[in-house]
C-alpha cells in the first residue's frame, strides 16, 4: 500500500500476473512516523498468487520493482508505504510488516486568491511609482 497518492489518474502497471491493483481512501495500516490523509487516494497492490501453505513452500522471491500508477501531478514528496506479508522461509507462516518511505505525487503550490490580489496590487504600485519618477516638475513632456 502506498499512502496519499495525489492526483491518481488510473493506469496501474504491475510487473507480475499475480499482482492486482486497487485504491482506497484511508487505511489503518501505515508506516510509523507517516500519516494517511483520508482525502487522498491510497494505492493497494495485492499478491494473489500461490502461497507456501498450499504449495509446500518456500517459494522463490518475487520482484515487485515496476509497480506504478499515473497521476495528474508531476511534483513529488516523501510519504510512506506499508506491506503485510507471510514469511515463507525462516519462521515460515509468521506475519511480517514492511514499512518505509516512497516518493508520491504532489500538486505544485498555487497561491491563494488573497496572495494573487496582493501581488497584483504590488505590481501596480511599483508601476505607478516608476511612472511618477519619470515625470519631473520642469518637464511637461515626460
Amino acid at each position: 500500500m502506498i499512502f496519499d497518492f495525489a492526483g491518481f489518474a488510473g493506469g496501474f502497471q504491475v510487473p507480475n500476473a499475480f499482482i492486482t491493483a486497487s485504491t482506497e481512501m484511508s487505511s489503518g495500516m501505515f508506516a510509523p512516523g507517516q500519516t494517511d490523509d483520508p482525502n487522498i487516494t491510497n494505492l493497494v497492490f495485492t499478491w494473489n498468487g500461490p502461497d507456501f501453505h498450499t504449495t509446500g513452500g518456500p517459494l522463490d522471491s518475487v520482484d515487485f520493482n515496476g509497480l506504478s500508477a499515473l497521476s495528474t501531478f508531476n511534483g513529488t514528496h516523501l510519504d510512506g508505504f506499508a506491506a503485510l506479508a507471510v514469511k515463507n522461509n525462516e519462521a515460515a507462516g509468521t506475519l511480517t510488516v514492511n514499512a518505509g518511505s516512497v516518493l508520491v505525487p504532489v500538486a505544485a503550490a498555487v497561491p491563494e486568491p488573497a496572495s494573487w490580489a496582493l501581488m497584483i496590487l504590488g505590481f501596480g504600485g511599483v508601476g505607478a511609482l516608476a511612472r511618477s519618477r519619470k515625470r519631473s516638475p520642469g518637464n511637461a513632456f515626460a
